[in-house]
């Protein structure tokens, strides 16, 4: 059987991600939040919306609980340094790195 391949990537969540965060009075998201507030902005369908076999959650927010798993992947958020994990169910933190990014991203 043919793997579904995911419409949403990590590298789309980069962006939108980091508006989310920058947009916070202290730059912080747990991680249960952050994905509500992507799935309000991406609007998952199809295959990204379906919920994980054995799991309760959809291969959506899996994906956004990659970014934290995957943080010693080259192009990952936190692996480039512009967020930090806040640590065990906790989320994420936008750095000063991320919002430099940022503003080179919105100044483009």
């Amino acid at each position: 059987m043919a793997k579904k391949l995911n419409l949403i990537s990590e590298a789309d969540l980069l962006i939108p991600t980091l508006k989310i965060l920058a947009s916070k009075p202290n730059g912080k998201m747990d991680t249960s939040n952050l994905i509500m507030e992507l799935e309000a902005h991406f609007k998952p369908t199809g295959h990204d919306a379906e919920i994980v076999e054995g799991r309760t959650d959809s291969y959506f927010s899996q994906i956004v609980r990659n970014m934290i798993s995957h943080k010693n992947n080259p192009g990952n958020i936190i692996g480039e340094g512009f967020a930090i994990h806040t640590g065990t169910r906790q989320g994420l933190e936008i750095t000063q790195s991320g919002r430099l990014h940022l503003k080179h991203h919105d100044d483009k």
